[in-house]
């Protein structure tokens, strides 16, 4: 196997991931207060919650079959985990607590003020999904 040496890029030969954001300290507050959510590496306006009867449709057409059970008879955990999922399959915003609820990647965030006096968070996630 030739190996090829390319500069100027960063490149791993895994299927890991590394994510970085960088907010001032109110936005990293704003978000994990539901005023923000976060759209890929951006936080933006959150977006209206779905409505219970696009998630209870959502849940009847790809989860009612593999849980056996009718969306009002879920626990209020498994609500919760239908919503994350919609979010995620419909590639909306997340809120702190969608983002935060990962059993895949480990979290990071620390929190600086720079030498002019700003305060800002620094966070991500990384490892593999795998």
């Amino acid at each position: 196997m030739k190996k090829q040496i390319r500069f100027g890029v960063f490149e791993t030969n895994s299927s890991s991931t590394h994510t970085l954001v960088i907010c001032t300290e109110q936005e990293f507050n704003d978000w994990k207060n539901g005023k923000l959510a976060l759209d890929y590496n951006k936080l933006v306006p959150a977006p209206e919650k779905p409505s219970e009867e696009v998630i209870k449709e959502y849940y009847d057409k790809y989860f009612k079959e593999e849980y056996e059970m009718e969306y009002n008879d879920l626990s209020y955990e498994g609500k919760v985990d239908i919503l994350n999922q919609y979010v995620l399959d419909n590639d909306e915003p997340q809120t702190y607590a969608q983002w935060y609820d990962d059993e895949y990647l480990e979290i990071y965030k620390s929190s600086y003020t720079t030498e002019h006096g700003d305060k800002i968070v620094v966070f991500g996630k990384y490892g593999s999904e795998y």
